[in-house]
């Protein structure tokens, strides 16, 4: 009997308890930090190395486990293997290759995992978007790419955003649109820098992709059929008029407005997502909300999540050890944060 105690004990502490709408706890079982530059941007994984981008220097620095860095490259300019200001930005590790967005030069580049050029990928040419934001591996080796694309009519003043995943062949360059929403037209002077869809996750086959207008998270194929949703009743998840007032005060909408010099007089729509963010950790979903970064930011409280299976069935409320917002890699049972101060920057690899 105390042999059988034991091992249910064991197991309480290693695993997330779920339950009836309870708390669920994910703890670390493991953590490794790794002291990184000023000014880190994205995170790569593959092969017990980690690559980590930095847009001020315009550099790709390579880590081993023990913190050690065991290559560096890149630089500023426009030809194979340089970076543009404020690139490199996200990076997806492959098997034999790197895929790095280069955005200010707009294109992809292709490199090996020593950093030689290997090819480019131009934006709006060879990949039909304005701005990648996100790359990650699909089937049949191809790369699902998640971008976005910018429709002005200069005449009205009217301005549409599109966001779009696409299944993307390296060899070919072939591409295939999985699924492309479109925001609703809106007027230059309403536009919302804050509002718009959080990040979609490639998880068990299927494509997760917030809705921006409600608690909804839409599900596709990789052939981008659509595959049901995984929703709330959005009563009990809300944006309140406390969130909205913090917004209107914050950085990026005064940044926004100091860019605009006075150009344009930003508004608030009421269509900022629900959510901020979504992530699977261990197969179980878990869910970011504008609501829970509110308590946690001005109530001391911890970090909080919704927790769903992969089937979609909502456990409960989740507590993690992380913040959510500053995860950079997320795959099976590892979480990497990205933690920058005034004068260092941290790298966290969680393994749950």
């Amino acid at each position: 009997m105390k042999a059988f105690l034991l091992a249910v004990i064991c197991l309480l502490i290693v695993f997330p308890i779920y339950g009836n709408n309870q708390d669920l706890f994910f703890t670390a079982r493991e953590i490794i930090e790794i002291p990184v530059d000023i000014g880190s941007q994205s995170v790569g994984y593959g092969k017990d190395l980690i690559y980590v981008t930095n847009p001020y220097t315009q550099q790709i620095t390579v880590y081993n486990k023990q913190g050690e860095i065991v290559n560096r490259f890149g630089r500023e300019g426009q030809g194979p293997g340089e970076f543009g200001k404020h690139s490199p930005g996200a990076i997806l590790v492959l098997d034999n290759e790197i895929l790095a967005n280069d955005l200010t030069n707009f294109r992809v580049q292709l490199l090996d995992h020593k950093g030689s050029h290997l090819r480019s990928f131009t934006l709006m040419r060879d990949i039909p978007v304005t701005a990648v934001i996100k790359m990650s591996e699909g089937e049949d080796d191809g790369i699902l790419i998640y971008g976005t694309g910018v429709d002005v009519n200069m005449e009205t003043g009217v301005m549409a955003m599109s966001y779009s995943v696409m299944d993307f062949n390296l060899t070919t360059g072939e591409y295939l649109f999985l699924y492309e929403k479109f925001t609703e037209p809106a007027k230059l002077m309403e536009i919302n820098p804050i509002s718009g869809y959080p990040l979609p996750v490639i998880q068990n086959g299927f494509i997760y992709q917030p809705a921006n207008d409600r608690y909804c998270i839409d599900m596709y194929s990789y052939q981008g059929d659509s595959k049901g949703a995984i929703e709330l009743d959005g009563k009990s998840r809300r944006i309140t008029r406390e969130i909205q007032d913090h917004l209107l005060q914050s950085d990026e909408l005064q940044q926004a407005l100091e860019m605009s010099m006075g150009l344009v007089n930003f508004t608030f729509p009421s269509h900022l997502p629900f959510i901020r963010s979504i992530m699977f950790l261990n197969e179980y979903l878990l869910v970011w909300l504008w609501e829970d970064w509110y308590e946690k930011t001005f109530g001391d409280r911890e970090f909080r999540v919704d927790v769903f299976d992969k089937a979609g069935n909502y456990l409960g409320k989740g507590k993690v050890d992380f913040d959510p917002d500053k995860v950079v890699y997320v795959k099976d049972n590892l979480v990497i944060t990205l933690e920058t101060t005034a004068d260092i920057g941290m790298i966290k690899m969680r393994k749950y």
